[in-house]
């Protein structure tokens, strides 16, 4: 076990440096000595589909992988929110949004998932017709555009 952290903690140092290729060899070595951690499980597929030309198999292989790390343990934050990266490039921005709310509570120390979230909704055409409404820019600020 404590073998397969010192692995996991290297490759999550990797991961954060984009380093895919070394961060998958260091987990799935961490997963020699922990075969049933959910979230070495989660970061392999991750660092799989982000080695990938991102083909639509690609694309179901990771959301099935992600799907089935969080039906057997729920409470895996980075599950969740690299599952919202995934939905993005499916087009579901929606679930995607949901998905980093979800990683956002799980874990308050992945602030990059809330702010996944709340780019996506700006984005969105609901975000952006509600904005036009309000009167944007400054003088939406002030009253519109009263004469």
């Amino acid at each position: 076990m404590f073998q397969s952290e010192l692995l996991a903690k290297e490759g999550d140092k990797l991961l954060r440096a984009n380093r895919f290729d070394r961060a998958l060899e260091r987990y799935r070595e961490a997963a020699r000595y922990d075969a049933d951690e959910p979230d070495l499980a989660a970061a392999i597929a991750w660092c799989e589909y982000q080695l990938s030309p991102k083909a639509a198999g690609d694309v179901a292989y990771v959301r099935d992988a992600l799907a089935r790390v969080i039906e057997a343990a729920p409470r895996i934050a980075r599950a969740h929110y690299f599952l919202g990266f995934v939905l993005v490039d499916l087009g579901r921005p929606q679930a995607a949004v949901g998905s980093f709310r979800t990683a956002s509570q799980l874990d308050t120390r992945l602030i990059d998932a809330e702010r996944q979230a709340r780019a996506i909704e700006l984005r969105t055409p609901a975000a952006a017709a509600s904005k036009t409404s309000k009167g944007g820019g400054l003088k939406g600020l002030f009253g519109g555009n009263k004469k």
